[in-house]
């Protein structure tokens, strides 16, 4: 059994109820308005009901997105503050091998669920469900980091830092989106 009624095609109450306005002799049709009347009622009731529902579920899935980023945010952090070049690569030393950037979230949580809540409308509107990636890339706020990285085949643009027998390069990287 469906979840919902459906609310097109000829099998919906929505159908049935525009046939019998449409065929039905306008005496009965007087005499069955009470009842076409409760009808409505009950189903605009129903309708309102699981407008409701879909909204306070929609909250909670916006409520659990905001402690993701924010867990997220927070995971980002802990992995740059704990990477950091070996102590022997002379002026690389001690330096930071990963560096993510991007716009600081809200402090108001409100704001931040704004935010987010503006993204899963699109998402809802569109009828698509993204991948992580994907929704990293529509979420608002540029993101931006870059890597020290040993590499066999460097970029040709990436500049080499050599230092006890360690090689490393320079890698550059944007996410997209990155600055808006």
């Amino acid at each position: 059994m469906e979840r919902f009624t459906p609310i097109v095609g000829d099998d919906a109450p929505t159908s049935r109820i525009v046939d019998r306005l449409a065929d039905e002799d306008p005496a009965r049709l007087a005499a069955g308005a009470v009842d076409l009347e409760t009808e409505l009622r009950r189903r605009a009731a129903g309708i309102d009901k699981d407008i409701e529902e879909v909204d306070e579920h929609q909250q909670l899935l916006v409520d659990q997105l905001v402690a993701i980023a924010r867990d997220a945010v927070k995971l980002l952090a802990a992995v740059q503050a704990r990477s950091r070049m070996p102590d022997d690569l002379a002026e690389w030393s001690k330096r930071r091998f990963i560096e993510i950037r991007h716009d600081p979230l809200p402090d108001d949580p409100a704001v931040l669920a704004d935010r987010i809540g503006r993204v899963v409308d699109l998402l809802v509107d569109q009828q698509v469900t993204p991948d992580a990636d994907q929704l990293l890339y529509r979420a608002p706020g540029g993101r931006r980091g870059s890597a020290a990285a040993p590499a066999p085949v460097p970029p040709a643009d990436a500049p080499a830092v050599e230092s006890g027998g360690h090689t490393a390069h320079r890698v550059h990287g944007q996410g997209r989106g990155a600055g808006r």
